[in-house]
C-alpha cells in the first residue's frame, strides 16, 4: 500500500472496527497491512481525517459492561 489516500482509509477502517489502545497498537496494526508509520506520521494523519484521541481509563471488563467502544462509535463529531 503505497499512496497516502490508502494509509488514511485503512487508518479510518481500522479504527472504526477494532479497540486500538494507542499509537503503537496502530502502528504495528498498519504493518500488518504493509504500511509503515511512524508517530509523527500518525499524528498528522490524525488531524487530517479529523480523529481525535481519547483516553479511557477502564480496565477491560468496565469497557466491555458500559460498551465504550458501541457509544463512541455511534457518535457524530461536534
Amino acid at each position: 500500500m503505497g499512496n497516502k489516500t490508502e494509509r488514511l482509509n485503512l487508518i479510518r477502517r481500522i479504527v472504526g472496527e477494532e479497540l486500538i489502545g494507542s499509537q503503537e497498537d496502530l502502528i504495528k496494526r498498519l504493518a500488518e497491512h504493509g504500511v509503515q508509520a511512524t508517530q509523527s506520521t500518525l499524528s498528522r494523519d490524525f488531524k487530517e481525517i479529523n480523529i481525535s484521541k481519547v483516553v479511557h481509563i477502564f480496565s477491560q471488563e468496565a469497557r466491555e459492561f458500559y460498551g465504550l467502544e458501541r457509544l463512541w462509535r455511534d457518535g457524530k463529531p461536534l
